[in-house]
């Protein structure tokens, strides 16, 4: 059974990941990985100018809350759920907060409310 350290390393390996790909781009935006392991709280920072236009965005925002992973927010295109489950954490540890509660008893995740 995986364990709230092993979750932060696994989370901010996750990050990290999508921070290099999307920083390796031409792109004016900038992704900042953000760590308050006191507070089990992640996310990914996006910000940058294009132009006369300033962007600033959470992609990905996670948090350790009761032992459980709680998706907060996921805008990426494949899932950061599929690539914490590829890493070897299991769907019932998992709570896609972004999902209605009506809706999370049918996604094969953890229902915490």
């Amino acid at each position: 059974m995986d364990t709230p350290l092993n979750y932060r390393t696994i989370i901010q390996a996750v990050l990290q990941e999508h921070a290099d790909y999307r920083n390796s781009a031409n792109s004016p935006y900038r992704l900042r990985i953000l760590v308050d392991e006191t507070r089990d709280n992640y996310a990914l920072i996006d910000s940058g100018w294009e132009g006369d236009r300033y962007f600033h965005s959470t992609p990905i925002h996670i948090e350790i809350i009761d032992g459980l992973i709680w998706i907060q927010n996921d805008e990426t295109e494949s899932g950061v759920a599929r690539d914490l489950l590829d890493r070897g954490i299991v769907q019932q540890a998992i709570v896609l907060r972004f999902r209605h509660p009506k809706v999370r008893p049918h996604t094969g995740f953890a229902i915490a409310s």
